[in-house]
């Protein structure tokens, strides 16, 4: 059965999709078996993936039972890029069949503050999907200055695991959803292991 994983924040803008992509790529490229879902209404990734038949995508619109999903699954990986959340009960549904929920937070004092209502619902999916784990990720941010570090000081007393990793601000990342792999494709080494360094974070985690 396929290791979920699920990259949901009720905020837009955080880096939702540029993660879901790359985290997907990294993954299949370690030659496990995966999927990618585009489950947010905008899809973002069905239509930059349309025309790739080497990317095993499922859109939102093809999905009628996401218990199906988890129980039907028999890949390594699956991972799923949500909406900032229009209807909390189909999000719900997805965090229930999740091993895995990476949230991004945009590293800003605003965008911190919106993380409890994300973490609100990962607590009340919890009741029903005990096993489900999950950790906060900085994106878009700007390392080694006296605010990053307060900005992490205050994702950290949220109380889930913060990764160790973040996305800092990188022009790459915005072109890599149509790249095709990736940041993978690009020369941006700094910006590949950002990817990398998250992946093994997610991975030890779901261990």
């Amino acid at each position: 059965m396929s290791k979920i994983i699920t990259i949901n924040s009720l905020k837009g803008g955080v880096s939702k999709s540029t993660i879901a992509i790359n985290l997907y790529y990294y993954l299949s490229g370690e030659d496990n078996v995966c999927g990618l879902i585009d489950a947010d209404p905008q899809g973002s990734l069905t239509e930059e993936l349309s025309d790739r038949e080497d990317v095993p995508l499922l859109s939102r619109e093809q999905i009628a039972d996401w218990q199906a999903i988890r129980d039907n699954s028999d890949g390594d990986y699956i991972v799923i890029d949500t909406a900032p959340t229009r209807d909390p009960n189909e999000t719900l549904a997805i965090l229930e069949i999740s091993d895995f929920v990476l949230i991004p937070c945009k590293a800003s004092i605003f965008d911190i503050r919106a993380l409890r209502k994300t973490i609100g619902l990962v607590q009340e999916a919890q009741k029903a999907n005990p096993g489900l784990k999950g950790a906060i990720m900085l994106t878009q941010g700007k390392a080694n200055t006296t605010i990053h570090d307060q900005l992490r000081q205050a994702v950290e007393d949220y109380g889930l695991p913060v990764l160790a990793a973040e996305m800092l601000n990188r022009v790459d990342y915005q072109g890599s959803l149509s790249e095709t792999e990736g940041i993978f494709s690009t020369r941006n080494s700094k910006a590949q292991n950002e990817i990398k360094s998250m992946a093994i974070e997610i991975k030890n985690l779901l261990n």
